[in-house]
């Protein structure tokens, strides 16, 4: 399982759409602070960011690139997995012993992996790039800074490993991005929640809102939650993380 993790990994350095994904998530997470800066000092007006002094740098992530890099981060990681069965190198896979049980479970140990690696590189950038451009924020607690990136990451993983589920099922490229851009955007959630509104009532909709991934991943934009807060998140990786494996050692590749 180690050694799939090691050539999912250095597939994604290969992989054009993830490459092509990967320099976007970084040059957006660069363009804010950047930009926000140099708007300061020269009539850019490019981005322009009013905050009062003594936010924290997760107010700045979330006014920003919050929502839109776990979204292409997702599809990253769908194209990657979906490159797999669009080739037929998923059978290179399957012809180690416990082939299909080890590429699911190498499948959640990435998209872990690389989720963590996301949400580390954007509270970086996003915290070194705004102090540089001037802005006053309040200094962080390194717990808070390890709990954000830790909730953040698996929250996102769950959507993910809902894609890859999708894409274990249909074996398709497009299904499995158009899953991931569907799950992490939140519009699976938003139309289950139209749908309990319209059947039962909004107020059952609200509270079926605040047991969702997607209430956790909106909250991440101002700052960590309580230990155990994203337990939605959790639930959802390690279902669908089950019930890709189940699909793998049943499904005919």
């Amino acid at each position: 399982m180690l050694s799939m993790v090691r050539l999912m990994l250095f597939r994604a350095r290969k992989e054009p759409a993830f490459v092509v994904l990967s320099v976007a998530i970084i040059a957006l997470s660069v363009f804010f602070p950047l930009f926000a800066g140099l708007s300061k000092v020269f009539p850019l007006n490019i981005v322009v960011i009013y905050a009062p002094p003594g936010l924290s740098v997760f107010h700045f992530i979330g006014m920003t690139s919050g929502t839109l890099l776990p979204w292409w981060c997702g599809i990253a990681l769908a194209a990657l997995f979906s490159a797999d069965f669009k080739t037929g190198a998923v059978k290179n896979y399957l012809q180690a012993r416990g082939g299909r049980m080890s590429w699911a479970l190498a499948a959640a140990t990435t998209t872990l992996i690389v989720s963590a690696a996301f949400a580390i590189f954007t509270y970086a950038v996003s915290d070194v790039g705004f102090r540089l451009a001037g802005y006053d924020m309040a200094p962080t607690n390194p717990l808070d800074a390890v709990r954000w990136v830790a909730q953040m990451a698996v929250t996102l993983s769950g959507y993910v490993a809902a894609a890859t589920l999708a894409i274990t099922i249909t074996r398709s490229e497009t299904v499995g991005i158009l899953a991931a851009i569907l799950l992490v955007g939140g519009a699976v959630e938003h139309v289950l929640l139209g749908l309990c509104s319209l059947a039962l009532s909004p107020s059952a909709a609200t509270e079926l809102y605040e047991h969702m991934p997607i209430a956790d991943m909106s909250a991440l934009q101002d700052g960590p939650l309580p230990w155990g807060g994203c337990m939605e998140g959790v639930i959802v990786f390690v279902c669908a993380s089950a019930l890709v494996a189940l699909v793998m050692r049943r499904r005919k590749l």
